[in-house]
């Protein structure tokens, strides 16, 4: 969640924890799990990666949630 040179990687909590990382490109939010997820948290932040596009004055867009863990 850190790089080597001390960045902070945007992260996504759940009940106060890590479960993903996530980034912007294009218009886009996408997140990345960590961990296998329940249906209710995936859908809360796909509600979450909506607000930062809502945020950041971006058109609405569909939140890709990545498949592959790392």
């Amino acid at each position: 969640m850190v790089t080597v040179n001390g960045i902070f990687r945007p992260i996504a909590l759940v009940a106060g924890r890590v479960v993903a990382t996530w980034r912007l490109a294009d218009g886009v939010v996408t997140v990345e799990p960590r961990q296998a997820l329940a249906a209710g948290a995936l859908d809360a932040l796909a509600l979450e990666g909506a607000a930062v596009l809502r945020y950041l004055g971006l058109p609405a867009r569909p939140v890709l949630v990545s498949d592959g863990l790392r």
